[in-house]
């Protein structure tokens, strides 16, 4: 069975040519590419977690090996912090994963904080 019939992600174009689509951006690129030397694609699922707000929570507040951001921002003082995201190309669960750094920062003493995106 050909990669074209399992993942809906190819076309044939004639022959032993398929078209694959790839993702670049926000968008898809088509590529041709002979069916002979495509060896399969891959694609990664990630199991999702039943509470995402708390995993995430519960991450910020136990982190691996380091100090949590509520402990740097006692020892640092600072009284700017800057928050890097990244851009729309990237699928990332910006409106989950801010909500709780905003909070923590909300105790500490920051005068600004900052997004870049």
């Amino acid at each position: 069975m050909s990669p074209a019939s399992l993942l809906g992600q190819t076309k044939e174009c004639g022959g032993e040519v398929l078209e694959v689509s790839i993702k670049y951006g926000s968008q898809a690129m088509p590529i041709n590419i002979k069916e002979q030397n495509l060896a399969g694609i891959l694609s990664v699922q990630f199991p999702g977690v039943p509470k995402p707000e708390e995993a995430i929570a519960k991450a910020l507040n136990n982190p691996i090996n380091r100090k949590t951001l509520e402990e740097i921002a006692r020892e640092k003082r600072p009284k700017k912090i800057v928050i890097v995201v990244t851009d729309i190309s990237r699928p990332v669960p910006h409106s989950i994963i801010i909500p709780p750094i905003l909070q923590n920062s909300r105790k500490q003493t920051f005068k600004k904080v900052k997004f870049i995106s």
